[in-house]
């Protein structure tokens, strides 16, 4: 017995041994493929132009039936051949008695770069259909089948959608930004009420429609995946007066004398100047300034340049836009308050023939965004490709009175000359815009032109000194 005893000890440990040493597996049985997946196409080169439109269709039949009780799911996966489908997109879910998927050009493009694939490399990617067991009662492993395509990508290009009048069928529309390729868009500026639409070109069928409530600034966002309407909202400035200071213009270091900048009268987030700079530096005083202790706009870094359009609202570090002498001349300045940026926009040189009886042009009244306010701040610019003695200006006018001032000398006021409507045309010292005839009149009579609620709106105005013609065309 102890002998026996003793044999069981020995054995014991050997036999311990021997199960570390050796592990003992279990083999599952498999199916056959049955399903023989496979791919519309064995290359395909994806294109931009064709993103939505189907470039690779996988197919497949149905799986072994695996019993009495059972259920077949199926999931279909992709990744690159090669990875085991370790970087595979999200496994999809394949809805019953379906037996195909479909990916996109854009789609495969975006995966391709997921997987890190260059664009112009040819990838082989690997589709996987998995046909999952359940309702047994034991495990029973998946059928699984198996195929690859040769896919090349593309290189992103933007593509520019733009903002028309729903009925539009010509002309340029207002450019998005594309925030997000191809998906999301927006736009934050001014739009007149009415209906819109967003689309490639004016003749285009529209992508996404939408509507203005009231005319101004409004932010739209778009995002073309959802296929919803945009959303918009109506943001409200909080700077309604700005003026401009510094030796690069009239003003000089006097705040005083700060020179006013003209709001848009639809953006009201836009102000602008157009006038003479010389070589010098500026900043831009908010509200009506009457000491240094105020907000300004100013530039993002000192002595900026006036090609770099960056701006902060602050009251200091004290940092300004320089002039150089080289830039000296005629500019129109624009202040962008939402976007906080100003841009200068060198205006060309016109040379008013010496021989014009008239060679400045003012307007102003009740019906220009100037209001009744002195000095003249919106000239009529001599037009050297209309007929000679012609100067324009492209302004919104509202319900309100004109008249056109021939001197802006802050010594004379309104003391001047102006260009009035004639005496036959004007009815209680008030003519309509159709009255195209023009004479020079001092102070009185005080004709003017009278703008109606109905005609507000945007205007190119054209004035010929030498024909003594004036045309109001609405835009």
């Amino acid at each position: 017995m102890k002998k026996f005893i003793l044999f069981i000890l020995v054995a014991i440990p050997l036999f311990l041994a021997s199960c570390s040493s050796d592990d003992i597996r279990f083999s599952i049985p498999g199916v056959d493929d049955q399903m023989h997946l496979a791919a519309s196409e064995e290359s395909v080169t994806l294109e931009q132009d064709k993103g939505e439109e189907t470039a690779i269709t996988f197919t497949w039949g149905e799986a072994q039936d695996r019993g009495e009780g059972t259920k077949i799911n199926y999931y279909f996966k992709m990744d690159l051949e090669g990875n085991n489908f370790e970087n595979s997109i999200s496994k999809i879910y394949i809805p019953e008695g379906q037996n195909s998927v479909s990916f996109t050009h854009k789609q495969l493009n975006s995966y391709l770069k997921m997987w890190g694939v260059s664009t112009g490399t040819t990838a082989v990617v690997e589709g996987e259909i998995i046909a999952e067991v359940t309702g047994a009662d034991h495990y029973m492993k998946p059928e699984i089948s198996t195929t690859t395509v040769n896919v090349t990508g593309y290189e992103i290009q933007p593509r520019n959608l733009y903002i028309f009048k729903a009925d539009a069928t010509e002309g340029e529309g207002v450019l998005m930004e594309e925030v997000l390729s191809e998906t999301k868009y927006s736009y934050a500026g001014a739009l007149l009420a009415g209906d819109y639409k967003i689309a490639v070109d004016a003749e285009s069928d529209a992508v996404l429609t939408f509507h203005v409530e009231k005319d101004g600034f409004c932010v739209v966002n778009a995002d073309l995946s959802t296929g919803e309407q945009p959303t918009i909202t109506y943001p409200t400035p909080e700077i309604d007066k700005l003026y401009m200071v510094g030796n690069a213009c009239a003003a000089g270091w006097n705040i005083g004398a700060s020179l006013e900048m003209t709001q848009d009268p639809v953006n009201k987030f836009l102000f602008t100047w157009i006038g003479q700079l010389s070589a010098g530096e500026l900043k831009f005083p908010l509200d009506t300034p009457s000491d240094w202790n105020c907000d300004f706009i100013m530039a993002a870094s000192e002595n900026q340049s006036i090609t770099d359009s960056r701006a902060v609202k602050r009251t200091s570090p004290d940092t300004k836009w320089q002039v150089l002498s080289g830039e000296a001349g005629k500019y129109k300045v624009t202040v962008d308050t939402y976007h906080m940026t100003v841009t200068f926009e060198k205006q060309k040189e016109v040379v008013v023939p010496s021989d014009l009886p008239i060679k400045n042009i003012w307007i102003w009244g009740s019906a220009t965004s100037n209001g009744w306010n002195y000095p003249f701040l919106l000239p009529l610019e001599y037009d050297t490709n209309a007929a000679k003695g012609t100067f324009v200006i492209e302004t919104t006018l509202t319900e309100g009175e004109l008249k056109f001032g021939l001197e802006n000398d802050p010594n004379k006021g309104v003391n001047i000359e102006w260009l009035r409507p004639l005496s036959k045309d004007v009815t209680n010292d008030l003519a309509p815009l159709s009255a195209s005839d023009l004479q020079v009149l001092g102070q009185s009579p005080d004709y003017k032109w009278k703008v109606e609620a109905s005609q507000a709106g945007n205007y190119k105005i054209s004035i010929n000194v030498i024909d003594m013609k004036v045309k109001f065309e609405k835009k």
